[in-house]
């Protein structure tokens, strides 16, 4: 999927295209469409998408009932970054809770 920045008040998705990012989630959260036909109204010059940390929580948290882990731990891992403690906190937790659920899952294997 591209990768996550934070900058400030939102994340900036990098991504080649709209159609990298999957389609279930795509379908699950309408407000990266909307995000990315504003931003290429506003002539960004990369494709990209700006979150703010509850659309990026909401991305990941669709990315994970998916089981698409990958996007979910990109997501979770840029909110663990934001200056904000408790977005930190609460990123890192359910980061953690994923990768403990996976762990668990591969075990039952």
């Amino acid at each position: 999927m591209g990768f996550v920045r934070d900058i400030g008040p939102v994340f900036l998705l990098q991504t080649a295209s709209i159609s990298d990012v999957p389609a279930q989630l795509v379908q699950s959260q309408p407000f990266l469409i909307e995000t990315a036909h504003e931003n290429a109204k506003q002539g960004e010059s990369a494709p990209s998408l700006q979150l703010t940390a509850a659309q990026l929580f909401q991305l990941a948290d669709s990315a994970r009932d998916a089981g698409d882990y990958v996007t979910a731990e990109t997501a979770y891992r840029a909110l663990a970054g934001n200056p904000d403690i408790e977005l930190r906190s609460e990123a890192r937790f359910r980061l953690a809770m994923m990768l403990a659920d996976q762990m668990v899952a591969r075990e039952k294997l």
